[in-house]
């Protein structure tokens, strides 16, 4: 497991650091991602210090899309990743390998291809930016982040655990998102950021709840054409997000949404109360947590498979 004097030795030795994060990032990945890059630009100012991947950021007034990343730069760097332990979901694999050293920051469980470097990984944890949150409050000894770290890192905590209401959120949540607010955060501007939506996707929220399949008792799912979607201006990334909005009915036990992607696949985003859902994501290549998972890449008839599994697992 990654000690503070480890991370501490990794960081000085190199002049060079880029900080990855997976695929389609959500506001853990980006929270975990950015925040650590403002911690070690305000503790290492004379360092290169830069965001790798490809795929933009939910909202780049709120935390910036990625760093423009020449390959060569990465030649004798150090790369760290948050918010993932699968090479396959890494947005920038083939930089990360490229460079010297690594370093992998998860609360996830691991998926086959591991990444296996120096890592600090706690699958109980409500989320990425609540373990990294926790590990510089150690390596400064409880003194205060930049607020622009603490600001990012409080986003993914509050997204992950959906406003500390779901069953991840711990006593130790709450202690980690106290710390991050000794940095004079504004509470609400973070929560607008994170859950507010525009009309367009408020619009679309009521669409899917219209069109989902509610006949199993106990399960609501939605495999979504680009039909579905398109019409009200928003993306396949942005419409699979909305799958939360099947979590306040009473008396369903899980739910998904199948998402159609430019690529002609379809991506999936699986939620359940206590049904265990994470080994139907691994079964697709996916991964994730018992009660929240994902899936990048599936054909339709794979949508199709995973809701029959799905509608027999709520029947138990």
């Amino acid at each position: 497991m990654l000690t503070v004097s480890q991370f501490k030795e990794l960081v000085e030795k190199h002049d060079r650091i880029a900080v990855f994060r997976h695929t389609h990032p959500d506001y853990d990945a980006l929270g975990s991602q950015f925040g650590l890059i403002y911690y070690l630009r305000s503790a290492y100012p004379e360092k290169d210090i830069r965001a790798g991947g490809k795929e933009p950021s939910m909202d780049p007034s709120f935390i910036p899309s990625p760093d423009e990343i020449p390959d060569e730069w990465m030649n004798g760097a150090l790369a760290i990743v948050a918010d993932t332990s699968n090479l396959n979901r890494l947005d920038g694999k083939d930089q990360w390998l490229s460079a010297e050293d690594h370093i992998l920051f998860d609360h996830h469980h691991e998926t086959e291809p591991p990444i296996d470097h120096h890592n600090l990984v706690d699958v109980d944890a409500s989320s990425c930016a609540e373990i990294i949150g926790k590990f510089l409050c150690e390596l400064t000894e409880g003194k205060p982040l930049p607020k622009k770290s603490a600001e990012a890192f409080y986003a993914g905590i509050i997204s992950d655990s959906i406003r500390f209401s779901i069953s991840t959120t711990s006593a130790e949540t709450l202690h980690i998102a106290s710390y991050l607010l000794e940095s004079g955060l504004d509470i609400n501007y973070i929560n607008n950021k994170v859950f507010s939506v525009s009309m367009e996707t408020f619009r679309f929220a009521n669409h899917l709840r219209e069109i989902s399949h509610y006949e199993t008792p106990g399960l609501a799912w939605a495999i979504l054409e680009e039909e579905d979607f398109k019409p009200f201006g928003i993306t396949a990334r942005q419409a699979k997000t909305k799958v939360s909005v099947f979590g306040e009915i009473r008396g369903i036990k899980a739910w998904g949404v199948f998402v159609k992607e430019d690529t002609g696949t379809y991506s999936a985003s699986l939620r359940s109360h206590s049904v265990m859902i994470r080994d139907i994501a691994e079964k697709y290549k996916g991964g994730g947590h018992d009660n929240a998972a994902g899936i990048p890449s599936m054909t339709k008839e794979e949508c199709e498979e995973a809701v029959r599994i799905l509608q027999e697992k709520v029947k138990d």
